[in-house]
């Protein structure tokens, strides 16, 4: 993984850790910055060959995620949790 300043933390489930994606940003967008999209996390899901949940930073509560072209590719065992 590159290193990045977003948030990624580990949720247990079965007893087994899985990591935990927190989207911080509702900007569709693939760079290395100090904000996590929806996009890049489900990369970083899918780079993490493991099964993994994506969650919402609560500050984007109502927020749109306009997608900036292309569909959203999901290539792994993932989980979105929007609540």
């Amino acid at each position: 993984f590159e290193h990045r300043a977003f948030q990624i933390c580990c949720m247990r489930l079965g007893g087994l850790a899985m990591p935990t994606f927190v989207v911080t940003t509702l900007d569709d967008e693939e760079n290395l910055d100090d904000v996590l999209s929806l996009r890049e996390a489900l990369a970083q899901a899918a780079a993490s060959g493991e099964p993994s949940t994506i969650v919402f930073d609560s500050s984007l509560v109502g927020g749109t995620i306009a997608l900036g072209g292309s569909q959203l590719v999901v290539a792994s065992n993932v989980t979105i949790d929007g609540d």
